[in-house]
C-alpha cells in the first residue's frame, strides 16, 4: 500500500517548481492539470481513465466559491482581491454595526491520482485569502486537514484497508470540502438577501410607505441601488449556477458517478454530498426570487418614474397653456396698441392738415389783413388831403365872413394847407397821446434807492425806467 498527500494553502511559484521536481512521471499531466485549473479559478468535478498509455485514473474535484468578509474601512470599491462591494446594502458586522462588506473569490482544489485503489497521491490546493484564519488555525489545517476535525479519523489503523481507498477517501474530502461551501453560500446569500429587504423596506420608493410625492433623486438613488443589486445577484448566480453544472455533470446518467457505484459502505457520505448540492440548489433558487423581487421592484421604479414623468409633463403642458395664453393676450394688447397707433396717426395727419389750413387761412387773413391796412391807410391819407380842401371850400363859399384873413386865392391855399397840417398833428396827438400823458402824470416811486452796482450809472437807470413805462 502507498499513499501520500500534499497541503499547499496558497500556490506559488516555489511551491510549483518543488512539486515538479518530487512528483513522478505519471503524476506530472495531473498535475499540470490541477495546478491550472486552480489558477484559473475553474469549478470541476471529473474522473479521468486514459484509453491509451499507463492504466492510471485521476479524481479531480475544483471548486470556486464566494467569501463574504467585512472589509477595511478604507475600501469604498472593487479592489484587487475582492470582486464586489457591498457597502451600499450597509450590511451589520457580528456586533450589529453598520460596516462595509466585500466578497472575494476562494478556490479549492483535490486531486487524487494512482494506478490502484491503495496506491495513489493526492494534492490538496486552497486559496482563501479572507477565510479569518489565524497562524495556528493555518498551521492545524496544513498538519491534519485529514484528522477527525473535518470528518476524518487520520489515526485509522493500516490494517483497515478500506479507509486509505482512494474512491473513500476523495468521496469523504469532497463530503466535507462541500459542507464548507455550503456554509459560506449560505452565509453569503442569508446575508445579501436580509440587507435587500431591509433596504427595500425601507426604501421611499416601496409601495408601503405612506408618502404622497416622491422626489426624483429619490427615484433615481433607488434605482441605482436596485441595478447594483441585481448585478451582483447576476454574479452569485453565475458562479452558482457553475458549481451546480459541474455537480450535474458528475451525477447524469452514465455519468463519472457511476465509478463510484459499487461502493455501498459510503452511503451516507454520497447522501451528504447529494443535501449539499439539493442546499445549494436551494440557495440558487433563492437567488433567482431575490432577483425577480428585485426586477419587479425595478418596474415598480419605473412605473413610479413614469408617473413623476406624466406628470411633469402635464406640468408643463399647464405651462405652455398658460404662457400661450400671457402670449395671446399679449399679441391682443399688441394689435390694439397697432390700431391705436394707426388711429393717432390718421388723428396726426388729420390735424397736420387742419394746421396746414389753418396756416393758410392765417396766411390769407394776413394778406387781407396787409391789404385792408393799406387801402385804410390810402383812406386817411385821402381823407386827410381832402377834408381840408373840403372845409376850406366851404368856408370860401359861404357868404358871412367869419375868420380875418381875406378870401382869396392865396388865402385859400394857405389855410388848406394849414389845415392839413393841424388835422395832420391832431391825428398824431390821438394816436400818442396815452402814452404822452403816462409820461407826463407818472407817480414817482416810493421805493427806497437800491445801491448802484459798481458799473452803472445814471442813463442806465434812465433806460431801465423808459423801457418799465
Amino acid at each position: 500500500m502507498y499513499w501520500s498527500s500534499c497541503y499547499i494553502s496558497k500556490l506559488t511559484p516555489n511551491f510549483v517548481s518543488t512539486l515538479a521536481k518530487t512528483g513522478w512521471h505519471h503524476q506530472m499531466k495531473a498535475l499540470r492539470d490541477a495546478i491550472g485549473k486552480h489558477v484559473t479559478l475553474e469549478t470541476s468535478m471529473r474522473v479521468h481513465m486514459p484509453i491509451l498509455g499507463f492504466r492510471t485514473y485521476q479524481l479531480e474535484f475544483h471548486m470556486e466559491h464566494l467569501l463574504l468578509r467585512p472589509s477595511s474601512q478604507n475600501e469604498g470599491s472593487v479592489t484587487d482581491e475582492s470582486i464586489a462591494d457591498l457597502s451600499f446594502l450597509e450590511l451589520a458586522n457580528a456586533d450589529g454595526q453598520i460596516a462595509p462588506h466585500s466578497i472575494y473569490r476562494g478556490h479549492m482544489t483535490l486531486v487524487i491520482c494512482g494506478w490502484s485503489n491503495l496506491q495513489w497521491t493526492g494534492y490538496v490546493f486552497s486559496q482563501a485569502d479572507k477565510d479569518n484564519l489565524n497562524t495556528e488555525d493555518m498551521d492545524e489545517l496544513k498538519g491534519h486537514f485529514l484528522t477527525s476535525e473535518y470528518g476524518f479519523d487520520f489515526n485509522t489503523p493500516p490494517q483497515s484497508i478500506k479507509t486509505w481507498d482512494a474512491r473513500r477517501y476523495w468521496l469523504r474530502l469532497v463530503a466535507h470540502r462541500i459542507q464548507y461551501v455550503l456554509r459560506e453560500w449560505l452565509y453569503l446569500v442569508r446575508t445579501v438577501e436580509e440587507g435587500v429587504e431591509a433596504w427595500k423596506s425601507q426604501d421611499p420608493c416601496n409601495s408601503g410607505t405612506n408618502k404622497d410625492a416622491v422626489l426624483a433623486d429619490y427615484i433615481k438613488r433607488s434605482l441605482d441601488k436596485t441595478l447594483q443589486t441585481m448585478q451582483l445577484l447576476r454574479q452569485l448566480r453565475d458562479t452558482l449556477s457553475a458549481t451546480l453544472r459541474a455537480y450535474n455533470r458528475f451525477t447524469k446518467l452514465n455519468g463519472d458517478m457511476c465509478y463510484f457505484s459499487d461502493i455501498s459502505d459510503c452511503s451516507s457520505v454520497q447522501n451528504s454530498i447529494v443535501e449539499s448540492f439539493e442546499k445549494l440548489t436551494d440557495l440558487l433558487s433563492r437567488l433567482c426570487s431575490l432577483d425577480d423581487s428585485c426586477k419587479r421592484f425595478a418596474t415598480h421604479l419605473g412605473r413610479i418614474l413614469k408617473l413623476e414623468n406624466n406628470r411633469l409633463i402635464i406640468q408643463s403642458n399647464q405651462l405652455d397653456q398658460e404662457s400661450n395664453m400671457y402670449h395671446l393676450a399679449t399679441h391682443k394688447l399688441n394689435e390694439r396698441m397697432h390700431k391705436l397707433n394707426e388711429e393717432t396717426c390718421v388723428l396726426n395727419k388729420e390735424m397736420r392738415e387742419l394746421n396746414e389750413r389753418s396756416t393758410e387761412a392765417a396766411c390769407a387773413n394776413q394778406a387781407e389783413a396787409i391789404k385792408t391796412s393799406s387801402s385804410t391807410r390810402v383812406n386817411v391819407e385821402l381823407l386827410l388831403l381832402t377834408t381840408p380842401f373840403g372845409m376850406v371850400l366851404q368856408y370860401f363859399d359861404s357868404e358871412a365872413q367869419i375868420l380875418f384873413f381875406k378870401r382869396s386865392p392865396k388865402t385859400f391855399v394857405l389855410a388848406t394847407i394849414v389845415l392839413m397840417l393841424l388835422l395832420r398833428l391832431l391825428a398824431l396827438a390821438l394816436q400818442h397821446g396815452g402814452t404822452l400823458l403816462r409820461l407826463l402824470y407818472r407817480k414817482p416811486s416810493v421805493t427806497p434807492k437800491r445801491s448802484q452796482p459798481p458799473g452803472q450809472n445814471s442813463n442806465t437807470i434812465e433806460l431801465e425806467q423808459t423801457q418799465n413805462v
